[in-house]
C-alpha cells in the first residue's frame, strides 16, 4: 500500500482547511500540531480565517472567470476554491454579494 509523502499530507491538510475545517481538527486528522497546519496554510498562501469561522469565502466573480478561462470547468474551479459547483454557478449568476463593511471599513 502507498504511504503518503509529507507533501501529500501538506496538500491534503491545506485542502481541508480551505474546506472549512479548523487548524486543530486538521492537525488531529493527520497527527500534526495545529501550528504545523498553520505553517502549511501560510506557505500555501491561503488567507487565515478568524477564530471560529467555519466557512470558505468564495472568490470574487472576476477571479472565478479567470479560473474558468484557465481550467475550463466549474467542477475544477469549485475544487480549487474548496466549494461546491453550485456555489460557483450561483456566484456567476448572481454576481458578488454586497460589501458588509461599514463606513470605516469595519465589519457591520
Amino acid at each position: 500500500m502507498h504511504q503518503p509523502t509529507p507533501n501529500d499530507i501538506r496538500r491534503k491538510a491545506v485542502r481541508l482547511y480551505r474546506k472549512g475545517f479548523s487548524l486543530r481538527t486538521v492537525g488531529e486528522m493527520f497527527g500534526l500540531s495545529h501550528n504545523a497546519v498553520l505553517r502549511y496554510v501560510r506557505e500555501a498562501g491561503v488567507p487565515r480565517r478568524t477564530r471560529g469561522t467555519q466557512f470558505v469565502v468564495t472568490p470574487p466573480v472576476a477571479e472565478i472567470r479567470r479560473l474558468m478561462a484557465r481550467f475550463g470547468s466549474m467542477e475544477q474551479v469549485a475544487q480549487i476554491c474548496g466549494v461546491a459547483r453550485g456555489t460557483i454557478k450561483r456566484r456567476l449568476r448572481d454576481g458578488d454579494p454586497p460589501s458588509r463593511l461599514g463606513d470605516r471599513g469595519a465589519p457591520i
